[in-house]
């Protein structure tokens, strides 16, 4: 609860959180001060904060003005890279910015044990920085997080992106006699981190504490293009991929286009200016936060790490020097690896497996990955294989099945070129009967566009089925198929986009059929071979040839025939106003104005 003025400033104090500052506020008053900030750092579930508290001093008494509080929330990434468990290096952390607490604090000299401590922990911190990459941004967000600036600056010459990220600055005054605790206000600075709801936008998410932490470590580190899927309510890791370049971006969304994902791109600066431009629901994220381990206080004072342990740092870094090139090398396979794997529809939970069969060395593996779509197992089993010329694994192929509803399975390897391919989503519509439109290349390197299909009825010499195409001259035009039907989704621009991308991809998409005043909930699909798209009704059952007719655009029932007879009465009218027409040209100073038919005179083509 707030604290009222009414009462005496050494219980103010107490009853705000500042006991600790008790002290050191006689002291400045005994010494005559008028107007003197007395900072007081707090750790609150995690979260690291420092108090500035502003006092005057008169004659008659010393009193609390106002205070400012600074709130730093960095929760690092919790992972494996190189053998180094990003979660126990951190707990370390804590460790020594006890170790150094102690020492400064209380006097207590560093022990034999916490020495060798602090020096582990130094020898992984450098190695994750060279290691370059994913290793090297979490290495400078520990660096961020438990040192002062002045040692980190080094490291990282402009930290203006992590303080915009994960730091916030708010200003606690007196109101109507009043004055929010310690613990309120970090409440208070906590919902800074949110920002309003922008006016216009409906449709809200629930934004995942993982996620949350997720972007801000993303957007620190420049990969400010964002693709988010607007179909979900909940949003979490999964949902919501970034990248550093636009063009990467909006290729994600529009390789992962279904049912149940729709992706919107979006540039976004800063958590603030993300949260800005994806709707979410702010009381339901409060209620998701959780409750993280309490972790190393950030102080700028020093209360972390000292000039002391730069200078090991430095005096440990030649023993890495050697390793530096390589590890960079395989950190950006592993990455590029991992951006494979995304793009190609299969999400970022393998990455640590991934980085374990990498680190192993061995000349060949595989990854699984399982899943069910529609109520329909479908599983992938992953090739990578050596370089024969150096230690880059390339993703070559991978073979999909699929346990179809009547029991069938279908089986299919499909191949990549330079990382590009078949998708998973896209397998899975194959493997389920569907066409795919693809951008392909022929042998002599030269692009063009097509519909793929398996064709179940032959397969080659490696088992796998034959692929039939339809190319663009094959005369199956996907937007007119679509138009025939009363499709209301058409009226809307990016509603029709999306459709039309989602057909491509070979989804069974939902549509709304707008006719004679009622609307009808019901699937379609491309099918290229027989230029047309099937309709299926609410229950998922193919519409009937001779049933079709009542879905059709056009005019509503009724109309038909009025439509006809307008027709008719038009094509009256020309005929009778042909002929006076005719008659002015054949009667112009008695002479005709048309030619004369010619007239033959025995055999032969008649000459004039």
């Amino acid at each position: 609860m707030p604290v009222t003025e009414n009462i005496p400033l050494e219980e103010q104090l107490k009853q705000l959180g500042f006991k600790a500052v008790v002290k050191e506020v006689k002291m400045y008053t005994k010494a005559g001060s008028f107007n003197f900030i007395i900072p007081q750092s707090k750790i609150i579930n995690g979260d690291s904060l420092m108090y500035q508290l502003e006092f005057e001093n008169s004659e008659d008494e010393t009193k609390l003005k106002k205070y400012e509080v600074t709130l730093q929330s960095v929760k690092i990434p919790k992972t494996v890279i190189k053998g180094i468990n990003t979660a126990k290096l951190e707990k370390r952390l804590v460790k020594a910015d006890k170790f150094y607490n102690d020492y400064y604090l209380k006097d207590k000299p560093v022990t034999k044990e916490e020495t060798e401590i602090i020096e582990s922990m130094n020898r992984d911190i450098q190695q994750l920085f060279d290691t370059g990459g994913t290793a090297k941004e979490i290495a400078s967000l520990l660096m961020f997080k438990f040192w002062p600036e002045d040692n980190y600056k080094q490291y990282i010459p402009d930290p203006a992106r992590l303080k915009e990220n994960y730091r916030t600055e708010i200003t606690i005054q007196w109101n109507n006699g009043k004055i929010l605790s310690s613990d309120e206000a970090y409440s208070k600075a906590k919902e800074n981190f949110y920002v309003p709801k922008v006016t216009q936008m409906n449709n809200e998410h629930v934004i995942s504490d993982s996620l949350f932490e997720q972007a801000q470590f993303e957007l620190s580190f420049n990969r400010n293009w964002i693709a988010y899927n607007t179909i979900n309510y909940f949003l979490d890791k999964g949902d919501v991929y970034f990248f550093e370049h636009k063009d990467e971006a909006m290729e994600f969304s529009e390789n992962n286009i279904s049912e149940y994902d729709n992706y919107k791109v979006i540039h976004a600066d800063s958590i603030r200016d993300l949260l800005t431009q994806i709707p979410y629901e702010k009381q339901m994220a409060k209620q998701l936060q959780n409750d993280p381990d309490a972790n190393g206080l950030h102080n700028k004072d020093g209360n972390a790490f000292t000039d002391a342990l730069i200078d090991h740092f430095e005096g440990q870094q030649s023993l890495f020097n050697s390793q530096v090139k390589t590890n960079v090398m395989n950190n950006e396979n592993f990455q590029y690896l991992s951006d494979n794997l995304k793009y190609m529809g299969f999400g970022e939970n393998l990455k640590p497996e991934l980085e374990k069969n990498l680190n192993e060395g061995k000349a060949e593996f595989q990854l699984q990955y399982k899943a069910e779509i529609n109520k329909k197992p479908f599983e992938v089993t992953m090739n990578f294989r050596k370089s024969d010329s150096s230690d880059m694994y390339f993703f070559n192929n991978y073979h999909a099945s699929l346990q179809k509803s009547n029991g069938e399975k279908m089986e299919q390897t499909f191949y990549l070129n330079k990382g590009k391919g078949v998708t998973g989503k896209e397998a899975f519509n194959l493997l389920d009967g569907r066409s795919v439109h693809k951008d392909l290349v022929t042998k002599e390197g030269q692009p063009y566009k097509a519909w793929i299909q398996l064709d179940t009825g032959a397969k080659d010499k490696n088992n796998n089925f034959e692929v039939k195409q339809f190319h663009e001259n094959y005369g199956f035009d996907l937007k007119g198929a679509v138009e025939k039907f009363a499709v209301a989704e058409l009226k809307d621009p990016e509603k029709e986009k999306a459709l039309m991308q989602s057909l491509q991809k070979g989804n069974v998409q939902s549509v709304t059929i707008e006719k004679d005043g009622s609307s009808h909930k019901m699937f379609i699909e491309a099918d290229p071979q027989y230029k047309k798209v099937n309709l299926y009704d609410s229950n998922m059952k193919l519409v009937a040839k001779e049933s079709l007719e009542q879905y059709k655009a056009g005019v509503d029932k009724g109309s038909k025939a009025i439509k006809e007879d307008v027709g008719d009465d038009k094509k009256k009218d020309l005929k009778q106003e042909a002929k006076p027409e005719k008659e002015k040209l054949e009667k112009k100073n008695g002479q005709s104005l048309l030619p004369k038919k010619r007239e033959s005179k025995g055999k032969g083509l008649g000459v004039s």
